[in-house]
């Protein structure tokens, strides 16, 4: 089986791709909050970092997985990320953590 024959056949995966696509465009109807939220995040980067990505993924717990957004920042030879709920979490949570780790 490949991997591409798995992807189309298996329920679970297009119910999963699904789910993916309608918090995708959810997430893009609230762009005020995501605007602000990425502006914040961009605040928060020492010098010589840049955001390195926002993107759908899988927050895992003990095996459960659940949908969620990771934002990534890169410099200095390091990457941070994190994981929350909605992209506008990630990324004020991302810029959290860049402030705790400059400070």
């Amino acid at each position: 089986m490949t991997l591409e024959t798995w992807a189309t056949d298996d329920p679970e995966y297009r119910q999963f791709r699904a789910a993916d696509e309608d918090r995708t465009r959810a997430a893009l109807d609230n762009a005020d909050s995501l605007d602000a939220a990425w502006a914040e995040a961009e605040a928060a980067l020492p010098e010589g970092w840049r955001l390195d990505g926002l993107n759908p993924g899988i927050v895992s717990d003990r095996g459960v997985r659940t949908p969620g957004w990771v934002a990534r920042a890169w410099g200095s030879g390091e990457t941070i990320w994190v994981r929350a709920t909605t992209p506008a979490a990630a990324l004020r949570a991302l810029a959290a953590k860049l402030q705790e780790t400059a400070g």
